[in-house]
């Protein structure tokens, strides 16, 4: 007992001295100056109000950088990264629509070394040049759309139009990205197991060659419960020839119709158009199918009786 009793110990002394000498080693190892190559996200300003660009700027940069393996691996803990802002020294006196415009990433790097901090030295960032072309900018005022995938508890839905604030966005972009541009949706707003009226903000949909001058939209959803309501109907006669005169039997059907029930009392029986068309031949069962022509907004057909009727036809 007393032999297995100092080997255990040896081996837990030893494990010890192990995992010491590896934190040790790691925490030296992280000390030292590393070189890696890092993303960085980066927005141009500077650019001219007049104008938009033709091409599309590097959204990201790759850039090889040295720190200590302490200041890249909180880098690499922290997740994103802050856009690193470059501001464009364009020439004084305007800028010429057909003329490319070439820039040197070198030129910048005392801002993106700036914005990235002290603890990084930059070596080498990627691409190290790119051009610039520019167009005369149009703007002009476009209605906005949602865009959406909604899931409502049973018996719960929309009671009335969604709210948009503001409804219309000025977008700019060239003339040619313009005239393909009548309205913008937003981003496709999803909800579940709605029950209750929605209020939220969306993005509008990203269009390439486009700027917003908002992207952000309220959007207003009215929810209310459903209920059932039964209505009688005067069935009219469509499309009778000139000289005809189409009787239906009976002349009458009823309605079950889902309302809101706020619009419960305002729902009437003028509200709704159902028709009976001409026959276009003579059928052998004598019968036309009808059809509900229109009805109010929000409500829901939940059955038509009968659904089809006998007719008969005079000649004047």
């Amino acid at each position: 007992m007393q032999t297995r009793f100092h080997i255990r110990r040896k081996v837990f002394a030893l494990v010890v001295c192990l995992l010491f000498s590896t934190i040790l080693w790691f925490l030296n190892d992280l000390s030292r100056v590393q070189t890696a190559t890092v993303e960085i996200p980066v927005k141009f300003t500077g650019l001219p109000y007049d104008m938009v660009t033709v091409n599309s700027l590097p959204a990201t940069m790759d850039a090889t950088i040295e720190a200590t393996g302490f200041d890249l691996l909180w880098s690499n803990y922290s997740g994103t990264r802050q856009t690193i802002e470059i501001p464009l020294r364009l020439e004084k006196g305007g800028v010429d629509p057909m003329r490319n415009y070439l820039f040197n990433i070198n030129y910048y790097m005392p801002d993106i070394t700036e914005a990235l901090g002290p603890h990084y030295k930059i070596r080498r960032v990627f691409p190290d040049t790119f051009s610039i072309r520019f167009q005369k900018k149009f703007v002009k005022k476009v209605p906005v759309k949602i865009n959406s995938d909604l899931q409502f508890v049973k018996e719960f839905g929309l009671s009335a139009p969604v709210i948009i604030r503001p409804d219309s966005v000025l977008i700019s972009g060239t003339k040619e990205n313009l005239l393909r541009v009548d309205s913008v949706f937003t981003k496709r707003v999803i909800l579940k197991d709605i029950r209750k009226s929605y209020t939220g903000k969306a993005e509008l949909e990203d269009l390439n060659g486009i700027t917003y001058a908002n992207n952000l939209v309220e959007v207003y959803m009215p929810v209310e419960q459903y209920t059932e309501k039964s209505i009688v109907v005067k069935i009219i006669p469509a499309n009778v020839p000139i000289g005809y005169e189409l009787n239906t039997i009976p002349d009458v059907c009823s309605l079950k119709v889902s309302v809101p029930l706020s619009l419960f009392n305002k729902i009437a029986a003028d509200q709704f158009r159902i028709i009976a068309e001409f026959p276009a031949k003579t059928t052998s069962t004598n019968r036309i199918m009808l059809k509900v022509e229109t009805q109010p907004s929000f409500t829901r057909l939940i059955k038509l009786d009968p659904v089809s009727v006998e007719y008969k036809i005079k000649q004047e």
